[in-house]
């Protein structure tokens, strides 16, 4: 299923940007996040054998002014089978991690990004020029605990 949810004035300035993880599945590598679909069959998941923290990241190839991020983690409920629509809501969903960008030197964490014991499939972070920095070419995700499936990431202008 093709990604939908932009609007007309929206960029989606990270779909199709190369990506790199700290570990990966076959069939389920890191370059999926960019991809622009949401599927369960286009995802990210790091490796089974792997140990936490788990790495993402997207390069953007240049700068730009990024006010929205939009992450969107778990399987699609359209897709879900019968045995996994008797967990409880948000049990498919990445549960911790942070968002950082790098400023040329440093990674830093992205103001008011981190979470834990997340429940939801679709998350959205707004930021105002304040607490934006002015100019971003990486991303990256860092997962704190657990094996990450992760669907597709979204950063707009």
């Amino acid at each position: 299923m093709p990604f939908l949810g932009l609007q007309a004035d929206d960029v989606n300035v990270a779909l199709r940007k190369p990506v790199t993880a700290s570990s990966q599945q076959e069939k389920f590598p890191a370059s999926n996040v960019t991809d622009g679909v949401i599927s369960r069959k286009s995802t990210w998941m790091s490796a089974e054998s792997a140990r936490p923290p788990h790495i993402l990241d997207i390069n953007l190839e240049r700068y730009y002014d990024i006010n929205r991020i939009v992450i969107y983690t778990g399987i699609p409920e359209n897709e879900l089978t019968e045995p996994e629509k008797g967990k409880a809501p948000g049990f498919w969903s990445m549960k911790n991690f942070k968002i950082q960008y790098w400023d040329d030197a440093n990674w830093t964490d992205l103001p008011d990004t981190e979470r834990t014991e997340n429940r939801l499939d679709k998350l959205e972070f707004i930021f105002k020029f304040v607490w934006c920095p002015q100019m971003v070419s990486q991303f990256g995700l860092m997962n704190l605990k657990c094996m990450v499936r992760k669907r597709l990431i979204c950063l707009y202008l």
